[in-house]
């Protein structure tokens, strides 16, 4: 959804919600930096919806970029290649301490905010599936070429493809969660905590059933992969290039970015850290050699304790047998 709407708006205004929800199904206040006004009057509703829409704030995606030299503020470590290991939920929770923050906006999507280590994720990957298969004529898509053609100061009008939009946020999922294996097992761990609060009556947050298959499951699962095959993904890797995400490149780069920089801050991040997988072994080796080095030492100390008994016993013996 572009935006969600206020129920009960006051009078003669148009609102949206500015709430957000944590994993912990609790709702918290929406801080973002692309939405900047929640509320407006009917001064613009006979203009373009796009042209109202565009009151709010940035609702509507840009063009896609396939190169990100083609961005002025993107640095140049933009050119390297998006690190399946670095985005992935187990590196973002375990070592960096990132909270997901679910957004009923799909144009919050992977927004970082660095300040409160908060990823915002699209709740509703159900809607962004159906939107896959919108056609270049659609509302939706003549919603985001409008804006694109308004906002464009170059000859040729760029064109924003509106079902390539919503697959690559499906293939975000694949990113932060499908591909690796400790990332969806702690999502789906997550989710049957807060179902459980759902059935008790704890929760207001309703998941939407699709976050199970792609957030909760192996990308190579039957049911995620079926998803995939539906919208024509490219292959599983562990690395994947800019081009791959032309929308959301810019934020996937940003957040990649953060995560490298960030240095553990205790032992068990230090230990979840593998980011850097050589050095994650190298990690567990020296502490897999301490551990025994220490080991050691221990039954050496227990060897000489056994030893110093034996002959105070054996001298005792010794004195007892003079008398």
């Amino acid at each position: 959804m572009l935006y969600e709407a206020v129920n009960k708006p006051e009078v003669d205004k148009l609102e949206i919600t500015r709430t957000s929800t944590a994993s912990s199904g609790r709702r918290n206040t929406l801080t973002t930096r692309k939405i900047r006004n929640h509320s407006q009057g009917f001064d613009h509703v006979d203009r373009s919806l796009d042209y109202l829409l565009s009151k709010f704030g940035e609702l509507i995606p840009g063009p896609k970029v396939s190169n990100p030299t083609e961005l002025s503020d993107v640095t140049e470590s933009a050119s390297e290649a998006i690190n399946v290991q670095t985005l992935c939920f187990n590196t973002l929770n375990s070592v960096v301490e990132v909270k997901i923050e679910w957004v009923t906006s799909h144009a919050l999507h992977l927004e970082f905010d660095s300040g409160k280590k908060t990823l915002k994720l699209f709740q509703y990957p159900s809607f962004a599936r159906i939107m896959t298969e919108a056609k270049k004529n659609g509302l939706l898509s003549k919603v985001f070429n409008d804006h694109a053609a308004a906002n464009c100061e170059d000859v040729q009008t760029p064109e924003v493809p509106a079902s390539e939009y919503f697959e690559e946020i499906l293939l975000s999922y694949r990113l932060i969660f499908g591909l690796d294996e400790k990332s969806w097992r702690s999502f789906s761990r997550i989710m049957t905590a807060m179902e459980e609060q759902e059935v008790s009556g704890d929760l207001p947050f309703v998941w939407d059933p699709l976050l199970h298959t792609l957030c909760g499951k192996s990308a190579s699962s039957e049911e995620a992969q079926r998803i995939y095959d539906d919208i024509e993904a490219s292959e599983s890797a562990k690395t994947y290039p800019y081009a791959e995400f032309p929308f959301f490149g810019k934020r996937l780069i940003a957040l990649q970015e953060f995560v490298k920089q960030h240095q553990p801050q205790n032992v068990r991040s230090l230990l979840n850290d593998r980011r850097d997988v050589a050095a994650w072994y190298t990690l567990w080796n020296n502490q897999i050699l301490v551990f025994f080095a220490t080991f050691t030492i221990f039954l050496m100390l227990l060897s000489l304790i056994f030893q110093v008994w034996q002959v105070m016993l054996a001298k005792q013996q010794l004195e007892q047998g003079n008398h």
